[in-house]
């Protein structure tokens, strides 16, 4: 009788590897996989609206096996049009950062920051005439900074412990649940 196997995998190459126990065939799998991580999300993202490929092809003027070759396709042969026609048709968009090659994650979480900042400053000069408006814009800018501030501690978590088990990240927050001045 043959044994089935139960096993759990959190992904194919990992469940190859245990399977097959050959690593250069692992590594060439993951190697293709990387490649195609935007054809992956285009999939992911067709699929979560409930359009198939041929939904897709309609909307870009093209033939369904064009959109399966997209989704197919390696990151580096894809072109930006047909990435950008491939989002509208789906009612999406998408936004291309260019940085240099020396950044590192403080200067993207700066960058962001900086962003963020922008777009709130936009969306406080849109209230500036309707009373009514200003007070939703205000009640997004305290819930957006709980939220901020959440996530921030959370991320904390994940540091290693000092020797004295003390926090990293320490915030207070007042009974109406707002921070403090």
């Amino acid at each position: 009788m043959t044994k089935i196997n139960t096993k759990r995998h959190n992904s194919i190459p990992e469940m190859l590897r245990d399977v097959l126990g050959d690593d250069e065939f692992v590594a060439d799998v993951e190697k293709h996989l990387a490649e195609r991580q935007i054809g992956k999300k285009l999939f992911g993202l067709r699929n979560s609206l409930g359009m198939s490929q041929k939904d897709i092809a309609d909307e870009m003027g093209c033939s369904q096996s064009r959109i399966s070759k997209l989704e197919s396709s390696r990151d580096a042969d894809m072109r930006l049009g047909d990435l950008f026609d491939y989002l509208r048709a789906m009612d999406m968009d998408a936004t291309v950062v260019v940085h240099g090659k020396d950044r590192n994650l403080v200067d993207h979480v700066k960058y962001h920051a900086a962003c963020i900042k922008r777009l709130c400053d936009d969306l406080a000069k849109v209230a500036i005439d309707d009373a009514s408006i200003s007070q939703g814009v205000a009640k997004f800018f305290n819930d957006a900074a709980l939220n901020m501030i959440a996530m921030l501690q959370d991320s904390a978590k994940e540091l290693p412990l000092s020797q004295t088990a003390s926090p990293h990240l320490q915030t207070i927050v007042d009974d109406f649940g707002s921070v403090p001045a």
